[in-house]
């Protein structure tokens, strides 16, 4: 994966985390969170709770990615993602996550937020069949 200089990717695996499930969309966000390790991207995982986002580091999401059902989470590292943000030219919010199961944090007033701060707002889309199929 190539990406433009002075670029970062906030991924939000809020739900991963939470519900702890591993089917296929899970498996999907780890295979592609262990790439980024490999590849060593400028990527924060985030994870939504209390009104607030937090960061795992690099060795906190390798010890989740390890043992997911079983990682006790370290809510030390909060983390505002539009300061952050500031610091770099291109920033791109990546959704892997299941995230129509979001409640605390719904994601029209996350993605207004987001444009305002000139994000590239990507959502990955696991199934064409719900779209071209609906019913």
């Amino acid at each position: 994966m190539v990406l433009k200089e002075n670029t970062i990717i906030l991924i939000d695996i809020s739900q991963f985390i939470k519900n702890r499930f591993q089917t296929g969309i899970q498996r999907v966000i780890k295979e592609f969170l262990l790439q980024c390790l490999k590849h060593n991207l400028n990527f924060k995982v985030l994870y939504f709770q209390n009104k607030q986002y937090f960061t795992l580091d690099n060795q906190n999401l390798n010890k989740f990615l390890s043992d997911i059902k079983n990682y006790s989470l370290n809510l030390s590292s909060k983390i505002d993602i539009f300061e952050l943000s500031k610091n770099y030219q291109n920033k791109v919010f990546l959704e892997l996550d299941s995230i129509w199961n979001e409640e605390e944090n719904k994601r029209e007033n996350l993605y207004a937020k987001l444009k305002k701060s000139n994000f590239t707002i990507i959502n990955f889309i696991y199934d064409l069949i719900p779209i071209k199929f609906p019913y």
